[in-house]
Order: C-alpha cells, then structure tokens, then sequence
C-alpha cells in the first residue's frame, strides 16, 4: 500500500480527504500554519496521519504527493522533488507551474512523474478562446477566501475593475 503525501491543509485538501477516493497505508500532512495540519488529522482520525514539519518530510516518506498550498509554493516543491525521481506529483496551483515553467520542463524531460488536472488548464483555454468576443462580465466563484485573490498580478495592476467589488463584500482593498 502507498503513503499519500498532502501539502497545504485549507479547503482543498478537505475535499480530498471527504472524497475517500483512495486506499492509502498513511498520510502525510504539511502545512505552514501547524494549526491546519492538526485540525485535518482530527476531523479525519479515520486515516493514519502523520503530521510534517517540512515539505522534505512529505516528499521524502509519501508515494504520491499532492500540492494543494498556493501558487508560491510550487517551486519549493519542485526543488525539493528533484532528489526523489520515483515519486509522483500532482500540483494543483498550476499557476505555480507557469512561473517556474523551465524547471518543471527540466523534471519533466527527466521523466519526473508530474501531473497537471485539467480543469484549471481547461478553464484558462475557454477564456482564452473567447477573447475575441465581446464580453461585458464574467462571475468567477472560488472556495478560497475571496483576499486571495488581491495577490494575483493582473488583479494588483488592474485594481479599478475589482476595487468596488471587493468593498462591497467588505474585503481589503489595494
């Protein structure tokens, strides 16, 4: 049987874990915020979790890993998979992949078992087809905090479009 190594512990990898999906000997959680990593291991004390101080611990001890932290921390992940080629790896913050690209082409073309879901790339190629019509909104709906979304580039240098948006769900602002 295989371990499963999870890194991040929000909404994400809840879902994962309520989904039951998989038959794995253990877990292993990593997360910055120690408090998350915790709070998983008791909603699901089902699973035989063991709680990580590092994402090396993760990678090091689990068969599959699954990156569901934030688009910041794909690239320590990769650095740190590069000394384990036997491991599989989905990453799920595939913004991550597209500001570290030559690094995941590097693994890739080492035959680094990298996988990439298809419903965010899906998702960008329908925006990106449709951009030549004339489209006057789009509704995104997200299960991350809504704030999350501040930290995204195009959202920093385009404020005006999301500025109002945000005050009237009593969000921060820019």
């Amino acid at each position: 049987m295989k371990n499963l190594g999870i890194i991040g512990c929000g909404n994400v990898a809840t879902e994962i874990l309520k989904s039951k999906l998989f038959n794995v000997s253990k877990i292993f959680l990593y997360d910055i915020e120690d408090e998350k990593s915790n709070l998983l291991a008791e909603i699901f004390s089902e699973y035989r979790f063991v709680i990580c101080k590092s994402i090396k611990e993760v990678i090091k001890n689990s068969d599959i890993i699954v990156e569901s932290a934030s688009v910041s921390a794909v690239k320590d992940i990769l650095l740190e998979i590069k000394n384990f080629l036997n491991k599989e790896l989905l990453i799920l913050s595939v913004g991550g992949l597209i500001k570290n690209f030559k690094l995941y082409k590097d693994l890739s073309s080492k035959n680094y078992k990298i996988y990439i879901p298809s419903g965010a790339i899906a998702g960008c190629d329908a925006l990106s087809a449709l951009k030549g019509v004339d489209i006057k909104s789009i509704k995104l709906k997200t299960t991350k905090p809504a704030e999350t979304l501040l930290s995204i580039p195009y959202v920093k240098t385009h404020p005006k479009l999301y500025k109002k948006n945000f005050i009237k769900q009593n969000y921060k602002t820019f």
